[in-house]
């Protein structure tokens, strides 16, 4: 995990507030997690005009619809205010779940944990890293 990802873990297992209609999707890297997460969405927002979930799909990216909560929602030390996002409100992680904020637990709310044979996901790591150079890593670094 690098720095910036670490720390804004650290913020969100502080700060994050979870009610009990959040729905939170909790995975490890490459298992799948983009897909689940337009599944996810389309089957939270259900009850609403069925063209509007095929437009939000059609336009927007499954990780702006349901977005990480250490990667997009705490960075860089931002402390965002979730309160006005209507319910349910839907979250994604790669936070292990030791380290998920306490009020997970004690919210009630629903965890979506998506495990995919660990063999699987080091391959489609393995494949997705090899695309960058070392440059890149190191950018991301800084």
């Amino acid at each position: 995990m690098i720095m910036p990802v670490m720390v804004s873990s650290m913020v969100a297992e502080q700060h994050f507030e979870a009610r009990g209609t959040d729905v939170l999707l909790v995975t490890m890297p490459k298992c799948g997690t983009t897909w689940i997460k337009a599944l996810l969405y389309a089957a939270a927002r259900r009850t609403d005009d069925t063209s509007s979930i095929l437009r939000q799909l059609a336009s927007h990216n499954s990780h702006q619809l349901v977005p990480f909560l250490e990667a997009q929602v705490y960075t860089k030390d931002q402390i965002p205010d979730l309160s006005s996002l209507p319910a349910p409100r839907l979250f994604a992680s790669h936070i292990p779940a030791e380290s998920l904020p306490p009020s997970v637990v004690a919210s009630g709310c629903k965890v979506v944990y998506l495990c995919r044979n660990p063999k699987d996901c080091f391959v489609s790591l393995w494949h997705f890293m090899s695309k960058f150079t070392p440059r890149d890593i190191d950018e991301a670094h800084d």
